[in-house]
């Protein structure tokens, strides 16, 4: 990944297995093949931490939030850490082999492995609240479902995918596949998931019902399909296959593209939320193109030195700029930052929408209880690398408890479509109406929202404020 935007760290601890970004983009997490994890500042790079108390290879690794991290190892335990203080929390003990998945949830941490069972952890006091039973081999992954959070969705090499009842503890449904499970996605605005399996099959799977809605791609000969993900708020599926392919289907199972710029099989992608995709091969290639404007042509390409191959990678960013990074078997972590695309969405033919309809929408939107307004949103008092993004935009901005997520529109079913970014509120955070524009200030950036309508700026301005001052009492 070449160019000023670029920057490489070499890992003293070996490979670097597994890496996330925090929420807000800030910080990235990567664990590696000897057991400490090492936290970066996303922007410069320099290192925030060097968390030390796992014994063998850390399997994944997930922000609870920015200052609490929660990794899973091979160790049979996962350990709950707090980044500022650079101390273990609590060492999370119960499985009975090694771990391979964790993730997070409010007060919840879940895990499963190699023992076949899920457990569920309490971040407050460290202590296992539920273990769930079920799969006759070890489990891929597990994770708390996007669309309706109550509900657990579990992939093993049993050839099962599973649902889980959060509350009640209990089995919901089992869906029996032709292979084991490899990876998994969660639909946004559905209970199903998108599935890649160990025999190279791509399935879309209906959990509400337990039914395979789908194949997208039939078995390909033994070559698994690493990687699956859907993304731009349903509307793709993209899977990344050992025959080198990757695949975009529209939500329907219609082929998009076949990107075939790879030489090996795609060991590992990720999908930044304006489309922008890294992707990695077994031969050390690794290329950064955009899913929503696909080519042969990447955007960015890289090799790595002969022999090694990318174990992991990960994105974040918003509208305004995009981070990308990739962890490799001999302990490199490369990261590239970009400006971020435009997201293009493949709709049949472009709607057109009269002013008179968007207004009807907004207040169907309103009425549905939704707090959603109109702003046009510079980028922030940001400077990355030197470059202070000042392009103004104009969002749907939309209030959700202690966040302002920001969308490009409102769709025909009145609800908000293309999610471009979000401003999470926190304790540090202040507000201000100045001029035309509403300016909400957080401890790393500000955010500029202007509006022609005085009463809107009035009514945010109050309704953030009242948010933050709950947050200050709490």
């Amino acid at each position: 990944m070449p160019g000023e935007n670029k920057h490489t760290y070499a890992s003293e601890y070996g490979g670097i297995t597994c890496i996330q970004y925090s929420e807000n983009g800030r910080r990235l997490v990567g664990g590696t093949e000897t057991g400490p994890l090492i936290v970066w500042a996303a922007e410069t790079f320099d290192v925030v931490a060097v968390l030390e108390g796992h014994t063998e290879k850390i399997t994944d690794v997930c922000f609870v939030h920015e200052d609490m991290v929660v990794s899973a190892s091979h160790d049979t335990t996962a350990i709950l850490w707090d980044v500022n203080e650079k101390s273990v929390k609590f060492v999370l003990r119960g499985h009975l082999s090694w771990i391979r998945s964790v993730a997070w949830l409010d007060s919840k941490v879940l895990t499963c492995g190699g023992d076949k069972v899920l457990k569920i952890w309490d971040i407050e006091s460290g202590y296992n609240i539920a273990t769930y039973e079920g799969h006759s081999d070890w489990v891929k992954e597990s994770h708390f479902h996007r669309f309706n959070p109550s509900v657990i969705i579990s992939g093993s090499f049993d050839k099962t995918i599973r649902s889980w009842d959060v509350n009640g503890g209990t089995a919901l449904k089992t869906v029996e596949l032709s292979s084991a499970v490899r990876s998994l996605s969660d639909y946004s605005s559905r209970l199903a998931v998108v599935v890649g399996c160990i025999d190279g099959s791509v399935h879309a799977v209906d959990m509400e019902n337990g039914q395979i809605m789908m194949t997208l791609l039939d078995a390909q000969e033994g070559k698994p399909t690493n990687v699956v993900r859907v993304v731009n708020d349903d509307e793709l599926i993209v899977a990344g296959t050992c025959t080198g392919v990757v695949y975009i289907w529209k939500i329907d199972g219609t082929v998009v593209y076949e990107m075939n710029s790879h030489t090996d099989f795609i060991a590992n992608l990720d999908i930044a939320p304006d489309g922008t995709c890294i992707s990695a091969d077994g031969s050390g290639s690794i290329l950064v193109w955009n899913i929503n404007t696909p080519s042969s042509d990447p955007v960015e390409k890289d090799q790595l030195e002969e022999g090694d191959v990318c174990l992991c990678c990960a994105s974040s960013g918003d509208d305004e700029f995009t981070l990308l990074s990739c962890g490799t078997q001999n302990g490199k972590l490369l990261s590239l930052q970009l400006q971020s695309s435009e997201i293009v969405f493949h709709t049949e033919e472009e709607e057109v929408v009269s002013e008179e309809i968007a207004r009807q929408r907004h207040s169907t939107l309103v009425a549905g209880g939704i707090y959603a307004d109109w702003f046009f949103k510079k980028g922030g008092w940001k400077k990355t690398l030197g470059v202070a993004f000042t392009r103004r935009k104009r969002r749907l901005c939309v209030i959700e408890g202690h966040t302002v997520k920001y969308y490009e529109s409102i769709g025909a079913s009145n609800n908000p479509k293309g999610l471009k970014g979000f401003i999470k509120l926190n304790k540090g955070s202040s507000v201000e109406v100045k001029d035309n524009r509403l300016l909400i200030h957080n401890p790393d950036r500000t955010w500029d929202l202007e509006s022609e309508t005085p009463d809107t700026l009035a009514r945010w301005s109050a309704r953030i404020a009242s948010i933050l001052a709950t947050m200050q009492n709490s």
